[in-house]
């Protein structure tokens, strides 16, 4: 990988299935053993390779969601991309639509907003 990685997750796509899980990485790079990845790759068998077109780079958390729990349907991988989400099919990246962009807020200081700053906790 040519960058930061941000995040590793394991997947299991097959779920109990015979097939082996991955390792998948998230992050600032946009090349995996050569191949464009842009932002997101896949440790496999011994080989690191791109997951589809890639979801974008500073691709970073990811987790797993299973709609119907112990269901027939396997869990979905969704990242966090910038200020967006997206999702993995098994064969690309979307952008899961409707999304609100959440944004990082700094931490408040005590007593800022309420009168109360300076003073001891306690004090009237």
């Amino acid at each position: 990988m040519t960058s930061a990685v941000n995040a590793f997750l394991e997947l299991d796509e097959d779920g109990r299935g015979p097939d082996t899980p991955s390792l998948i990485a998230t992050g600032n790079f946009t090349l995996t053993s050569g191949f464009p990845s842009n932002g997101a790759a896949r440790w496999k068998n011994g080989t690191w390779s791109p997951m589809g077109s890639g979801p974008g780079p500073g691709t970073g958390t990811m987790v797993l969601f299973d709609a119907d729990g112990p269901g027939p349907a396997a869990a979905q991988l969704i990242a966090r991309q910038s200020n967006r989400l997206v999702s993995w099919n098994g064969i690309s990246w979307s952008v899961i639509p409707g999304f609100p962009v959440i944004r990082a807020l700094p931490p408040r200081r005590r007593g800022a907003r309420d009168g109360t700053a300076g003073r001891a906790p306690g004090a009237g």
